[in-house]
Parts: C-alpha cells; structure tokens; sequence
C-alpha cells in the first residue's frame, strides 16, 4: 500500500494481509504514514530468503516451460516507474504477446503485479475484446501445496483489473 497524492492504493496482496490479520496490515499502514517506525519492521530471516528464491527458481521454471512451446515472453522491467510498468504491459497487451511476466494492473484504489497474463485466442465467432480476437488470463505462480482462499481473492483482484483493459473478464485462473 501506498499513498500518492492524499489517496491510499492497495494491492491484492495488501487485501489478503488485511484477511489475515487486520493488525498486521494496520501496522503496514502505520509505516506507511510514520515512516520512522518502519526501521522496527522484523528483517529477512533465513526461511523467508530461502522460500523467495524457490519462488524465482519456481517462475524460472514456468518461464522455460513456456518457451519450449514456443511462447513468446515479455518481462516488464522493474527499474521501470510504476507508470512506465503501466504504459510497458498495456504495450505487450496490444501487440498480443503470449506471456507477459509482471504486468503492471490497476483499477484504483488497487493495483498489482501479476506474476503472467497468458493470452488465449478467440473462437470463431466470440466476440473482440478491446485488444483484438483475443484477451489474456491471469496465471500465478506459487509454492504451496493447496489453494488458498487469499490466493483465489488475489486473481479475482488481477481478474477484475484485466477486465477493465480488455473488456472480457476472465473466464479461469491458471
């Protein structure tokens, strides 16, 4: 979550901690209005550096599976500005690329990153989205064994998102 501009923006993520424990993301928010208490924040310890790097081998993984069938990838760059990671997705989104890796959504007050939209080709005689005889599908990546009710509340954040741009919304999540 952050604040520009006097406005709160949230993510999906910052939905689910709130699900979780209104008191973790009440202190979230905290360090966001007092940012001298964010140095009290708990640092990285060693399981959660270890599960972050099995989350990247993981979409590393994914990634190399979607080039052997021949996907055509597009990664948004993270150095971008948030803005430019807007503009950089609605780009891939329009040209039709198959996969794009941490496309920049928003429909304020949220706005996230999704780990890959995947394209999906219209049937003859399914109407156009917005962006041609196709639209995209959000796909996560994650390491756990069983489906969440967090995880199914962010796709449907991304899902609604999606439909803003495309004007279909999503049939499934991947």
């Amino acid at each position: 979550m952050y604040l520009h501009q006097g406005q709160w923006h949230y993510s999906p993520s910052d939905l689910t901690l709130f699900m979780q424990s209104p008191f973790a993301s009440h202190m979230q928010r905290l360090a966001v209005e007092q940012p001298q208490w964010k140095d009290k924040q708990d640092s990285s310890d060693a399981l959660m550096q270890l599960l972050a790097k099995q989350g990247l081998q993981q979409e590393q993984h994914i990634e190399q599976r979607l080039l052997a069938q021949g996907k055509q990838l597009c990664h948004i760059d993270s150095r971008l500005s948030q803005a430019q990671q807007w503009q950089q997705s609605l780009e891939a989104m329009q040209q039709g690329v198959d996969v794009i890796v941490q496309a920049r959504l928003q429909l304020p007050p949220f706005a996230g990153y999704s780990d890959y939209l995947i394209k999906v080709e219209h049937a003859p005689g399914q109407a156009d989205s917005h962006l041609g005889a196709y639209h995209y599908q959000v796909a996560d990546s994650k390491l756990a064994n069983n489906v969440k009710a967090e995880f199914i509340i962010q796709l449907c954040c991304y899902a609604q998102m999606l439909e803003a741009i495309q004007g279909i919304r999503p049939e499934h999540f991947i």
